[in-house]
């Protein structure tokens, strides 16, 4: 006979924790309540729970927090974790299955169903495990992620970073894993390395469920010969160089050169470029240092990046994904491979440049693949009458354009509203947002800032903050003060990395400059995550 399970209840709601924590006990099982998720962990230590039944939403600490913490303590490992939440939306629960949830229940508690649900989730196998072996994070994050999915029967798409070569898809059906693709991984590799991107740009593809208001398919393809993409090429080999830029030029791009990455940075700081393909090994600067000068700066971070290598080597193809480049190419002397893979990486914006010129609707675009401030400039210079309607985990943006100048903007993340510049300055610094874009009257707006003037004027603001950021906050600041909305709303939504990083840095009160060293986290990710917090208003540095 199977001993009574043990079931721990963490929910701030009293009311809510002793209705379930009835339910479970007239069950039969062994229940320890816990009001206080500060008190989560040690509780679970003391008490050894088969399954932990989290609120997602709770103050201090909420279920994604207590989840994630969990991960460090090996005698925790084989517990159970269950969220319990009223949100319903696929992507919600693939954020939980990543912060370490084993199963989602949803909100009103529903005695029958889910004490019913919870005997399934006992019943289901674990991983094997002894002294001598312990399943790795990897491992077990799979486990759980595919047990879920088959306990829900889903059919569809689990995507990350959609729209890039990057981009990596597991395809469901009824639960069932029936393929997987990340880079040049294929099957259980690639749902791994796709599930280790907690900080990716994440979709659920599910029959018949979008946010986006569909809209109607052009009444003519675009046509490309309107927008001659522009490429930059960087290699320090002139042979390569040259034979690269004849079959692109050939191919109706417009190609320049640089003989490194330094060079290639300074270009690309003087002309706006769609594609850049870079060599990894160059001397004065090489691509993985280009790749994070260009990074650095919102003009120039949007540009995809095309990594050349000579290496076939599946592992740089990772690092490169992981590092911002957008594809990865080894050389191989066949120029039709390489203006291929370009071309693939330009079709985005040339699509989307030829529908506006056409004044065609725009039902679904990836914001990221084509970037917020590529979109402005070229609503800026054809002169177009828009609304734009944007959405990402963050908060949502809105703008009308009337014949090229800027009627309208605005912003809102949590309880935080801008306008104006200061909302295409959020606009800007959204991440994975996607975007409907429709048509209107160009009505006469002469009164109107222009939106090339406006988008000039957000950028240089986003470029002042990094600038002063990186060369004087993070260096002399002593501690950060946070905006206790926006903190509570960053802690939901962002990565378990940058998470730890914002509790180290405005409750352990960690200064900024010792934030690497105290985490053991690179320096540039740590810059980035400050940057990133900067810019939203989550924190100020003092």
């Amino acid at each position: 006979m199977r001993p009574s399970p043990r079931v721990m209840l963490v929910d701030d709601d009293e009311l809510v924790l002793r209705q379930v924590g009835d339910a479970l006990y007239a069950a039969g099982h062994t229940v320890q309540l816990c009001q206080f998720p500060t008190l989560a962990i040690p509780t679970a230590q003391s008490f050894k729970p088969d399954v932990l039944v989290l609120d997602l939403s709770m103050p201090v600490l909420n279920g994604y927090e207590v989840a994630r913490s969990m991960r460090r303590f090996k005698e925790l490992h084989r517990t159970k974790v269950v969220f319990l939440t009223g949100n319903m939306h696929p992507r919600e629960d693939l954020r939980a299955l990543l912060a370490g949830a084993s199963d989602i229940w949803r909100k009103p508690f529903d005695p029958e169903r889910h004490v019913r649900r919870l005997e399934r989730l006992l019943d289901e196998p674990g991983l094997p495990a002894d002294e001598d072996y312990l399943p790795s994070d990897a491992e077990r994050l799979r486990h759980r992620v595919l047990q879920f999915l088959r306990r829900e029967k889903v059919t569809g798409v689990m995507a990350v970073n959609p729209g890039t070569p990057f981009e990596g898809r597991a395809t469901l059906a009824d639960g069932e894993m029936t393929g997987a693709r990340l880079g040049p991984l294929e099957g259980t590799p690639a749902l791994d390395e796709m599930l280790a991107l907690e900080d990716g740009v994440w979709r659920f593809e599910m029959p018949g469920q979008s946010w986006l208001t569909p809209i109607g398919q052009p009444a003519a393809p675009p046509d490309p010969s309107h927008y001659k993409a522009r490429v930059l090429v960087v290699d320090d080999d002139a042979d390569v160089r040259k034979l690269a830029a004849l079959q692109l030029k050939r191919s109706f791009f417009e190609v320049v050169e640089a003989v490194d990455g330094d060079e290639g940075h300074r270009k690309a700081q003087n002309q706006d470029f769609d594609v850049v393909v870079a060599d990894l090994n160059m001397p004065v600067l090489d691509g993985w240092g280009m790749l994070r000068l260009l990074k650095a700066d919102a003009r120039m971070r949007e540009a995809p990046v095309l990594f050349l290598s000579a290496h076939d080597d599946y592992r740089e193809t990772l690092r490169a994904a992981r590092s911002g480049a957008h594809d990865y190419l080894a050389k191989t002397g066949h120029s039709d491979e390489l203006v291929q893979h370009v071309r693939k990486l330009a079709q985005p914006r040339v699509a989307a440049h030829g529908l506006i010129r056409q004044r065609e609707a725009i039902g679904d675009l990836e914001l990221s693949v084509v970037g917020p401030v590529w979109l402005l400039r070229v609503l800026g210079e054809l002169e177009g009458s828009y609304t734009v309607h944007a959405r990402d985990e963050w908060g949502r943006y809105s703008l009308a354009v009337q014949r090229g100048r800027l009627v309208k903007a605005s912003a809102s993340s949590g309880p935080r509203s801008a306008s104006g510049v200061l909302a295409m300055v959020s606009l800007i610094v959204s991440r994975g947002a996607r975007a409907v874009l429709a048509p209107i009257d160009g009505q006469d707006a002469g009164d109107r800032p222009l939106l090339l003037d406006a988008l000039t004027e957000a950028l240089g603001a986003v470029t002042r903050l990094e600038r002063k950021v990186m060369e004087e906050k993070l260096t002399s600041a002593r501690f950060a003060a946070p905006d206790p909305e926006l903190y509570q709303l960053f802690l939901r939504v962002a990565s378990s990395r940058d998470v730890q990083l914002a509790r180290a840095l405005c409750e352990d009160q960690v200064a900024p400059s010792q934030l690497s060293a105290h985490l053991e986290f690179p320096d540039d990710e740590v810059r980035a995550s400050l940057v990133e917090m900067l810019r939203r208003g989550v924190i100020t540095l003092s």
